[in-house]
């Protein structure tokens, strides 16, 4: 119920002035006195401020970074510069697949490039032989060329073989002598044959210097025989004994070295001397005044 009583409506009053009135605030005494208070001390004195320390994790970092960008843009610039010189033979930016190659490649390569050659060599050798087959001199010529040792002799032994007549052997060996060829012994025998059956003076350099270019010192020391015994016999006049003997010199020294070394090379030297002395006798005997310096002992 509501009391209406007036205590109770003074009471009300006082209450709401006391809610009204403001906060109490400090008298211009205390803010004198403080003032004063405050005023009278010496302010603290601030101490100096101190350099900011440097921080060393700080600068480490900062270094490492600008490592790392030098070194980025350092790949960077590589890049573009190989990029730009290399270049491309695409057409239209694009190359077909490459073929799968072995890894052997090279070798293979290598072998059937000798393949090649061996089979480029085999036709030229059995086209040289077919030519010697059918007589023609300059299949040696090419044989000699070739530097196969084998190949030459195999092409001699086919025209000595086609040459069965005088005039044939003659050809050859005019061949070979005047294009300073090498010769064989089964020449050097057919044309002592055919000269022992027909001895001639005029061909005795010739038949002497195959004998020589066969590199078989025993045929040379037949030759050599069979001439000296032809001239004794008064078979080969027109030669003095000096020039045969001079003859026989000159044509020893194109034998090869290995024949000079041989055992039939050494009877061959043999051989020789004992030609010398009697060629030196029979020169000795030779009258020049008779004419006699063109005919063997048997002529006077």
């Amino acid at each position: 119920m509501y009391d209406s009583s007036p205590e109770f409506s003074f009471g009300r009053r006082l209450l709401s002035r006391a809610a009204r009135k403001p906060a109490p605030q400090l008298s211009l005494l205390v803010f004198v006195y403080l003032h004063r208070t405050t005023s009278g001390r010496a302010a603290p004195e601030r101490a100096p401020a101190r350099p900011p320390r440097s921080r060393p994790g700080l600068l480490a970092y900062k270094l490492s970074a600008l490592l790392i960008i030098s070194i980025f843009l350092l790949a960077a610039a590589s890049y573009s510069i190989l990029r730009s010189k290399r270049t491309t033979t695409r057409a239209e930016g694009y190359l077909p697949d490459p073929r799968p190659r072995s890894l052997f490649a090279s070798d293979e390569e290598g072998v059937s490039q000798k393949e090649a050659e061996a089979r480029a060599g085999a036709a030229e050798r059995q086209r040289i032989l077919v030519r010697a087959a059918r007589g023609r001199h300059e299949a040696l010529t090419d044989a000699a060329a070739s530097g196969d040792a084998s190949l030459y002799r195999f092409a001699l032994e086919a025209l000595v073989a086609r040459a069965k007549v005088q005039a044939e052997l003659s050809a050859l060996s005019s061949y070979i002598v005047g294009h300073n060829l090498r010769a064989c012994p089964s020449l050097a025998l057919a044309l002592l044959e055919h000269w022992e059956a027909r001895p001639a003076h005029e061909s005795v350099p010739e038949l002497l210097r195959v004998a020589a270019l066969s590199d078989d010192a025993g045929v040379f020391s037949r030759a050599v025989a069979d001439v000296f015994a032809a001239w004794e016999a008064g078979r080969a006049g027109g030669l003095s004994a000096h020039d045969l003997r001079e003859l026989f010199d000159a044509e020893y020294w194109l034998l090869s070295s290995e024949a000079k070394r041989s055992g039939a090379g050494f009877h061959l030297k043999q051989h020789l001397s004992d030609v010398r002395r009697r060629l030196s006798q029979s020169t000795r005997r030779e009258d020049p005044a008779s004419g006699g310096a063109g005919r063997g002992p048997s002529a006077q």
